[in-house]
């Protein structure tokens, strides 16, 4: 499907060519002669006096049934930042350039300016399903970090990732059942858990009451963990103070030491165990961890 060439004043053509190059260096996008596939640039005028070259892709998006992969919704982040001492806000620009495209779909993203025709080899704006697959690529591989520390000042690391969609609460608490599996595999008696997360550490203690159904889940499996210690203490410490658990849960999403592909209900004790100094980790029967 081809559209018909728009035609553009001379100060718009400069404005195209102007952006067409910066996407050229960036090599964001590539020149292209046979193609079956053609949608226009639309220069619009920004309210700073400045403009925005578009891409006109309504007929390719008529080609395409929509991806109703669930966006993040404002009152779930509200509660994220329950706890947090600082909130960071972050504009990432151009975040979809950052997609790259199959050689497929790049032969479909083809656009026709004066100065020729080019094609995109990354996921440019203006595509309907843009939304949807930039936020599972945000949302996929969560990482979890836990680091465990003895009475005698013992150190195991335990780091895993989750190759399921989950929100930053249902990580928290992820986090959480599997610190206890591990705790309970090395034959602890006394758990105290420091954690960043004000939300679960009050709805666990009952101070919060829980209203979300994934969420009732994992506080009913972490209950079930409980049983089989003499006492267990959650405690919530500054996010400045879990660095090393933070780190942990990065190395777990950028190197997937393991993959848990199911959710909490079906889940068992798989990480990547590692003793801090090298040496095997040892467990003794009655130690408190």
């Amino acid at each position: 499907m081809k559209q018909r060439k728009r035609d553009f004043n001379v100060e718009q053509n400069l404005i195209i060519r102007a952006e067409i190059e910066k996407l050229l260096e960036a090599d964001h996008i590539r020149e292209v002669q046979f193609l079956s596939w053609l949608a226009n640039v639309v220069p619009v005028s920004k309210p700073s006096n400045k403009w925005r070259v578009y891409i006109d892709f309504r007929d390719l998006n008529k080609a395409y049934s929509k991806d109703f992969y669930p966006l993040p919704r404002i009152d779930q982040m509200a509660d994220f930042t329950v706890g947090c001492e600082l909130i960071c806000m972050l504009d990432t620009y151009q975040e979809y350039h950052q997609v790259s495209l199959t050689r497929e779909d790049q032969e479909k993203v083809n656009f026709i300016t004066v100065d020729g025709t080019y094609y995109y080899n990354v996921m440019p704006f203006g595509l309907k399903n843009v939304d949807a697959t930039y936020q599972r690529l945000m949302n996929k591989g969560s990482g979890i970090g836990v680091l465990f520390i003895s009475p005698q000042d013992e150190r195991m690391q335990l780091s895993v990732r989750l190759d399921y969609r989950a929100t930053n609460n249902e990580v928290e608490y992820e986090a959480l059942i599997v610190g206890l599996q591990a705790a309970r595999h090395v034959e602890a008696i006394k758990v105290l858990i420091h954690s960043d997360s004000q939300l679960v550490a009050q709805q666990l203690t009952g101070t919060f009451e829980i209203s979300n159904t994934r969420l009732k889940l994992y506080a009913e499996a972490f209950e079930k963990l409980k049983v089989n210690f003499r006492e267990v203490v959650i405690q919530k410490i500054p996010r400045a103070e879990n660095q090393a658990a933070d780190e942990l849960a990065k190395l777990a999403s950028s190197l997937s030491p393991i993959i848990i592909s199911q959710p909490i209900e079906q889940v068992s004790l798989v990480a990547h165990i590692d003793r801090m100094g090298g040496s095997p980790f040892q467990a003794t029967g009655g130690r408190r961890w």
